[in-house]
């Protein structure tokens, strides 16, 4: 395998950690929303 070949592997791995972030941002931000309207702590 070239370095060429391995950073757009890098490259690809990034993308896909970067859409992870995203979708857990928008899970932790539904448990706020639920634990608000339950009334619970947010921690």
């Amino acid at each position: 395998m070239g370095l060429e070949e391995l950073r757009r592997e890098i490259d690809e791995i990034d993308e896909q950690i970067l859409k992870l972030i995203a979708r857990r941002k928008e899970v932790v931000k539904e448990i706020a929303r639920i634990k608000k309207g339950e009334g619970s702590s947010c921690s």
